[in-house]
């Protein structure tokens, strides 16, 4: 018997890098797209993510985390070359896209239809960067909907093959009018793969992590049901 889901969603992880030199300048450009938004920690708002990790640990992956209020106020009033300077020195720089909330009408088309919960872009200032998107599929309970989603969204990268994967796989936003600008954002960021692929890194697929809660009928108990995505 077919597995049912009760809830899921993906993280996709895309790891990619910059030239180092080059770096400062990578940040700069997010800092001019005003779709990015760099993404502010604060311990009280945030107090468990921040008890999750040793202070050490927390303070490095999230720089915000030891900013006063007056210093980000600062922050904002400097030139954005000037906060990519700082930026480019902070250990870890997370920015968050600004995703649209209108949602477009479903089609007649028979698929699956899939939204992007989250987008983030983060970049340690060696120049290794992650592209992290959040989605989940729509108006479907089958687990295998859920395998065949990851598997053929995780291959994005692989230009020549687009066409054939998506065939039958729906982007359910206004942020990106369907699959191929969705693509084309994903190239914009991530940009050359020659520096990921000098440091034998996959430049072709995201890594997948997966939740999901799954209905076993058989039992008529659900089951939580966590499935690692890995690249075989």
């Amino acid at each position: 018997m077919e597995l049912k889901t009760k809830y899921q969603y993906t993280y996709f992880i895309y790891p990619f890098a910059v030239k180092e030199n080059k770096y400062q300048k990578y940040i700069l450009k997010i800092l001019k797209d005003k779709r990015f938004k760099l993404k502010i920690y604060e311990k009280e708002k945030d107090l468990r993510l921040y008890r999750y990790f040793s202070p050490k640990m927390a303070e490095l992956l999230f720089t915000s985390f030891s900013l006063t209020n007056k210093k980000l106020n600062k922050l904002n009033e400097l030139p954005k070359e000037t906060v990519s300077a700082i930026l480019a020195k902070y250990p870890c720089s997370i920015f968050e896209y600004q995703l649209k909330k209108d949602i477009q009408g479903k089609t007649e088309s028979k698929g699956i239809f899939f939204k992007i919960q989250k987008l983030e872009l983060i970049c340690f200032k060696n120049g290794i960067c992650f592209l992290l998107i959040k989605a989940n599929i729509e108006n479907s309970e089958s687990f295998l909907d859920v395998l065949n989603f990851n598997y053929k969204f995780r291959e994005i990268k692989q230009g020549d093959k687009i066409s054939n994967n998506f065939d039958k796989i729906y982007l359910q936003t206004d942020t990106f009018e369907d699959m191929s600008k969705l693509t084309e954002f994903i190239e914009s960021i991530t940009g050359s793969k020659f520096e990921t692929i000098k440091l034998d890194i996959d430049a072709d697929r995201f890594f997948t992590y997966s939740y999901v809660c799954v209905n076993r009928t058989r039992t008529k108990k659900p089951k939580r049901l966590r499935r690692h995505g890995l690249l075989l």
